[in-house]
């Protein structure tokens, strides 16, 4: 999923309460394009709210394409 720290259209924590609240979802992984900022944002909020279990991803632009890296811990 991304945030508005990429190209998506939820705040971290807005998209965190809609999976939680609305979706019914345990996990999400967050993968913005190219940072993973949006999703430590996400990742905290979901731990302050005891929510769902935030992945923390990125989508790394390449010239091949786009490649999908999960489970992040570093900027």
């Amino acid at each position: 999923m991304h945030t508005t720290a990429s190209d998506g259209w939820p705040t971290p924590a807005q998209l965190v309460d809609h999976a939680a609240r609305r979706a019914g979802l345990d996990v999400i992984a967050v993968t913005d394009h190219d940072t993973i900022e949006g999703a430590l944002r996400a990742a905290d909020h979901a731990a302050r709210r005891k929510r769902l279990h935030v992945i923390v991803g990125e989508e790394v632009s390449s010239r091949d394409g786009h490649i999908i890296g999960l489970f992040l811990e570093r900027r």
